[in-house]
């Protein structure tokens, strides 16, 4: 840490940018670990690689396993978010008449906007670059966009699609906008279910409203996961029940059928709320995800409860202390696999 502090300041005494992670965002450890991949890739010396993994990746891991509850997706403050959108409005009041005129048509077709670096489905972003400033907006197979030269002065139309009833390279605002009316009248922005709000609803009627509030709260992040190629998203470190003495604490896994998402809480942990300390839970054959809530509290309050195990038996089972952390036992059965996971 007193190298971390020294490496800051000589960045600030010599004004070289730098960035600082906190221990408490949860998305650090994903970072460092890709900052990690990326230093390996490019040849950084085994002695850097070792010490970066080792004081800095396992530091930050470390913390948020012991501090689970404060970890959280990073944000800006009330007053910061409210001179960003002052910042936002006096930057987008000098863009050009076609582009302010464009987003107010793309709204009234029920397209949204977008703060991430890419469009999806039924949204639109506008586009703020050194060089040049614009908007576009995606229907599916259209891609609509308006793009402004700062050095040229010349405003340029898109429609980019593989329909050969359209140009890519549009002549003029006004044929812009009859293209962009005769595709919305043919293909009009369908008021879809997102699949994400079926899981997270799923959770919410079960009583998890902590996982069904985690899901909500990287939902942007999940939402361009199912539309790209990663095969999968983690949270980890998430409440699933907590009890005066206890915490049942899982990682949700987000996987895709389709671009269904599809959530598997994994690596079951309990957390003594006395002592702080974090111990793993071994329960191969019972799914704790498909339990309900007052079930997992009755159990981490030390009772023996009704539980339904994979195939469907229903068992007694109690918790039980085990040489690496904690068990669940069933009246004459110990399940004892290494890993367990519940699915929506």
């Amino acid at each position: 840490m007193k190298d971390q502090k020294e490496l800051l300041k000589k960045c600030l005494v010599n004004d070289i940018p730098a960035i600082v992670f906190q221990g408490s965002d949860s998305c650090a450890v994903e970072i460092l670990q890709a900052a990690e991949n990326i230093y390996r890739k490019n040849g950084c010396s085994p002695e850097f690689l070792i010490d970066f993994h080792e004081n800095v990746v396992e530091n930050f891991r470390a913390y948020q396993l012991e501090n689970s509850i404060a970890t959280k997706l990073p944000d800006l403050t009330t007053s910061e978010k409210e001179a960003f959108y002052i910042l936002q409005e006096k930057e987008e009041a000098y863009f050009p008449i076609q582009i302010k005129d464009f987003e107010q048509h793309l709204k009234d077709y029920g397209f949204t906007r977008t703060y991430e670096n890419t469009t999806s489905y039924g949204k639109y972003l506008l586009l703020k670059e050194k060089d040049y400033i614009g908007i576009t907006g995606n229907n599916g197979n259209y891609d609509f966009a308006i793009n402004y030269s700062k050095e040229s002065n010349q405003i340029s139309y898109f429609v980019f699609s593989d329909d050969p009833n359209y140009p890519e390279r549009i002549g003029d605002y006004n044929s812009l906008k009859t293209c962009f009316s005769d595709i919305m009248s043919r293909h009009p922005l369908k008021d879809e279910k997102n699949e994400l709000f079926t899981v997270i609803e799923n959770y919410h009627q079960m009583g998890y409203d902590d996982i069904s509030q985690a899901l909500t709260q990287y939902a942007s992040a999940i939402d361009n996961f199912c539309n790209n190629a990663q095969s999968k998203y983690i949270i980890e470190g998430i409440s699933q029940i907590k009890t005066d003495s206890r915490q049942l604490i899982g990682n949700i896994t987000i996987t895709k059928r389709g671009n269904i998402p599809v959530s598997q809480i994994t690596d079951f942990r309990i957390k003594d709320i006395a002592t702080g300390k974090i111990e793993p839970l071994t329960a191969s054959n019972i799914d704790l995800g498909a339990q309900t809530p007052e079930a997992i509290k009755r159990l981490l309050s030390g009772h023996k409860v009704e539980m339904t195990d994979k195939s469907g038996n229903t068992n007694l089972v109690s918790l039980n202390k085990t040489v690496t952390g904690w068990g669940i036992t069933a009246v004459k059965q110990v399940f004892n696999s290494a890993d367990t996971s519940a699915e929506i």
